[in-house]
């Protein structure tokens, strides 16, 4: 066993925390003002989107989707062909 998740800790310190009026922020699952977890319509609109994927399940390359890739590629570092080169040569 490894070390506990210093997250837990704080998920424990707001549990113990009496205030009313305190907000849990540790861990990223939203709730109503009833506490219960709320999913956002952009969730349950992805979920319908992969129910209805009627493409195979197979793995892609090692690096990834390369269309994916070379998008994220181009958000992070624009048009610069030469940092661009230098990142495609380290892959």
């Amino acid at each position: 066993m490894g070390e506990a998740d210093p997250i837990f800790g704080i998920v424990d310190l707001f549990l113990k925390d009496p205030y009313p009026g305190k907000v849990n922020l540790s861990i990223g699952v939203y709730r109503t003002e009833e506490g219960k977890p709320h999913v956002y319509n952009s969730v349950r609109k992805a979920e319908e989107d992969l129910a209805r994927f009627d493409g195979d399940k197979e793995y892609t390359s090692s690096v990834g989707n390369e269309t994916l890739v070379d998008l994220s590629k181009q958000l992070v570092f624009g048009n610069n062909r030469e940092i661009l080169d230098r990142v495609q040569s380290e892959i």
